[in-house]
């Protein structure tokens, strides 16, 4: 952590900038700014890119590769000491993005292989047509003998090109398929670590606001003074403040992601990449941010707000419902029945047995 605050302190003092043009730049509170430079805090990773945004717009020129790397490098060595399950997590979503680079390669490769071995068998086709073509013909037998020969020995060699290149598809599509495999292994493995991560955060999030709410208690009521005129118990207002709390901290959770995840679909395009994966994690954050801004407002006592009037499909209120789980993108619901359910039903959608509210 040393390392990486004195880092951070070097590229602000050597840039000139002062203290309220560098929170701008980071788009952070004082408090916060403090934490990171004296090393107390660590920020989340896509603060590395507002970082390198900040200095290539003061000096007018983009940080060379090698300095990026070191900056990156630092941060990911206070992140594995101090914060691990943080780290596994960046981790873990670096080797996606690679797992998914290297899988596009080897789709492509494929591609390209498949294209020209279909080439290759039309120009044999070609070969073989002119061949009987030949064959059967009224020419000189001297001159066909020739012809023939040498057709034959074209069509052979493509005949040996094309086996050289089925073999080749064979490994490549083999390649690929290991490749797919890997992906989705390391892509289980991000949504693990990524719900120890939550899990941790909430954990942490909790002691600290108990912490903090044994210390306003400790300042606002002298020792041994009861409260009163309160018609809600303390250990009844202490759980209240605690679920109001989780709550509010998961949000922050999800959107620190949800912009991290806006950030990698940046890039992708930049890279000339296909950006579905990160609008698909982009659409099950913002379900997750959603339910827990429902749960929020029961907690106060509020309706959730969501009501349908026409009958929905039952296999797009699934669809739905998955999103706001972690594996919901494992669900399939291929030749699932075309059941309607009344829309008054699906906000508090639950089976009863085998039996659903059927909109008829």
């Amino acid at each position: 952590m040393h390392a990486w605050a004195t880092e951070l302190r070097r590229f602000y003092t050597g840039l000139d900038m002062t203290l309220a043009e560098l929170q701008a730049v980071l788009g952070v509170d004082p408090a916060t700014l403090s934490r990171y430079l004296k090393g107390i805090r660590l920020p989340e990773i896509e603060f590395l890119g507002r970082l390198y945004k900040g200095i290539e717009d003061k000096t007018g020129a983009a940080l060379l590769p090698e300095v990026r790397a070191n900056v990156r490098a630092l941060y990911f060595a206070a992140c594995a000491a101090h914060d691990p399950d943080r780290h596994e997590v960046y981790v873990l979503r670096d080797a996606l993005g690679e797992a998914q680079r290297r899988a596009e390669d080897a789709e492509d490769k494929v591609r390209k292989l498949e294209a020209q071995l279909h080439l290759e068998q039309d120009h044999r086709g070609e070969l073989e047509s002119r061949l009987h073509m030949l064959e059967s013909a009224a020419v000189p037998q001297q001159t066909a003998d020739v012809e023939v020969g040498l057709l034959r020995d074209r069509r052979d060699d493509l005949s040996r090109r094309y086996e050289d290149g089925v073999r080749t598809l064979t490994e490549q599509m083999r390649q690929l398929r290991d490749l797919e495999q890997e992906y989705r292994n390391t892509e289980d493995q991000l949504h693990e670590a990524e719900r120890r991560l939550e899990a941790g955060l909430e954990q942490r999030w909790r002691e600290e606001d108990a912490s903090h709410a044994g210390r306003r208690r400790r300042r606002r009521r002298p020792s041994g003074e009861q409260p009163s005129g309160v018609s809600l118990s303390p250990d009844a207002a202490r759980q209240a403040w605690a679920a109001f709390a989780a709550l509010g901290r998961r949000s922050q959770g999800l959107i620190q992601r949800q912009l991290a995840t806006i950030d990698e679909a940046r890039q992708d395009l930049l890279d000339g990449r296909s950006p579905d994966a990160a609008l698909g994690e982009l659409d099950h954050l913002a379900t997750r941010v959603r339910r827990t801004s429902e749960n929020l407002l029961l907690l106060a006592g509020e309706a959730p707000g969501r009501v349908w009037t026409a009958p929905m499909p039952l296999a797009e209120i699934l669809r739905h419902a998955g999103t706001e789980v972690e594996q919901g993108g494992r669900i399939d619901l291929n030749d699932f029945p075309d059941t309607l359910i009344a829309g008054r039903e699906v906000a508090g959608l639950r089976p009863t047995g085998n039996r659903w509210p059927l909109c008829v």
